[in-house]
């Protein structure tokens, strides 16, 4: 078996980029993701098309209309108490797990 060791959400996005998946997330959700990462404290195999199924980068409207919530709702929050929510991009893209 061999084991990599990524140490830097660089070395993250260079092994989205080996699965041809270097558009699915932006630099600033791959940090979220890294730190997500880096925070569960154990060994982690990393599967790229998994990440890829299991979070997703959103904008409001988008979270507002796959959790149909109300618009005047806080998106954090609401996330915060359902799923895995990583948090906001500069860009005002939400990044959470399903």
């Amino acid at each position: 078996m061999i084991i990599k060791t990524i140490d830097t959400a660089s070395q993250l996005r260079d092994q989205f980029a080996s699965y041809n998946r270097q558009d699915q997330f932006s630099y600033e959700a791959i940090d979220l993701l890294f730190d997500h990462l880096n925070e569960i404290g154990t060994d982690y195999e990393l599967d790229v098309i998994n990440l890829c199924c299991e979070f997703a980068e959103m904008t409001a409207d988008e979270v507002i209309s796959s959790y149909n919530i109300d618009e005047d709702a806080d998106i954090a929050d609401y996330l915060q108490d359902r799923t895995i929510y990583l948090g906001q991009t500069s860009s005002g893209y939400v990044f959470v797990q399903f």
